[in-house]
């Protein structure tokens, strides 16, 4: 029997059973195990590891690399191409404009967010263009 793609369905809802409380949804706002993974399931990183740990992209075009010429020789500077099409829920494009917001809550303590240390190594985030994100590390 030959393996058929099922039609993917739009809609419909899915209930999980969680071992406590969620408090909060922002993955930055709190430590929180299950904070993590409730947010895991919804919201979509650059890149993720599959389940050899190797990093695919997810929202980015491709996993920055020296050979590719996405991180340079000194690897301070890694350039990150967003793949094209992606929207959020309301069909607002996604653009490097959110990965800057992203970074400017996620590393602002003032914002609440208890996951400064993540960028401290980080000096600059710039967005040349709507799909393209430059990060500068010391």
């Amino acid at each position: 029997m030959a393996d058929e793609a099922m039609p993917e369905a739009m809609g419909g809802r899915v209930v999980v059973l969680m071992t406590e409380d969620l408090e909060v949804m922002n993955p930055y706002a709190t430590t929180a195990f299950i904070t993590t993974q409730v947010t895991d399931a919804v919201i979509e990183a650059l890149v993720q590891p599959d389940t050899n740990g190797e990093y695919q992209p997810v929202l980015a075009e491709r996993v920055p690399t020296e050979a590719n010429g996405d991180v340079t020789n000194d690897g301070k500077t890694v350039t990150w191409a967003l793949k094209q099409g992606v929207t959020w829920s309301d069909g607002t494009p996604f653009t490097s404009a959110d990965v800057i917001f992203t970074y400017e809550v996620a590393s602002n303590p003032d914002s609440g967010s208890v996951r400064t240390s993540a960028f401290e190594g980080i000096v600059n985030i710039e967005a040349p263009d709507d799909h393209t994100v430059v990060v500068e590390y010391a």
